[in-house]
């Protein structure tokens, strides 16, 4: 007897915090936020205990499509060296390993893209992250060269 009465005590317990589990909706985060906005002390308790994994900040140069850089390749003096498919500024470069003919060279874009971006990422040669930030090397000198600006604003 005493076995059923725990196990009714426990499906009761377990039924409620079912209930109350489904009752938690997005209002109540937003709620308690305006709460305690003008509170800086709950209010960092707050932020620090939110889940994360969004896109809590980007770079412009992280947030370009490699396809679009690419596209605005317009100065030859732009030089990919084939080992590492970085850029470099060479105006005595080959033409066979300028900027401008990696993008005509449907076969060369395609080792440019997957250089320059995480598509195709293979976890055997690099981490993720190791990848990633690795790539911003790449393209450097491309991207922050001053005739990009209308890039730089438009992307």
């Amino acid at each position: 007897m005493n076995k059923y009465i725990r196990l009714g005590c426990l499906c009761a317990v377990l039924i409620t915090q079912g209930i109350y589990a489904d009752s938690i909706s997005e209002e109540n985060p937003s709620h308690y936020f305006d709460t305690i906005k003008h509170d800086p002390a709950e209010l960092s308790v707050f932020l620090k205990t939110m889940p994360k994994g969004g896109d809590l900040h980007n770079h412009r140069s992280g947030a370009a499509y490699t396809e679009n850089l690419l596209d605005y390749a317009k100065n030859k003096q732009y030089c990919v060296d084939p080992k590492t498919l970085s850029v470099s500024l060479n105006p005595n470069c080959a033409k066979v390993n300028t900027l401008s003919n990696y993008k005509d060279n449907w076969i060369l874009k395609n080792q440019l893209i997957n250089a320059w971006s995480m598509r195709h990422y293979n976890i055997s040669t690099d981490t993720a992250h190791d990848h990633f930030f690795k790539i911003f090397y790449k393209f450097f000198t491309y991207y922050y060269n001053p005739s990009l600006t209308d890039f730089n604003r438009n992307y």
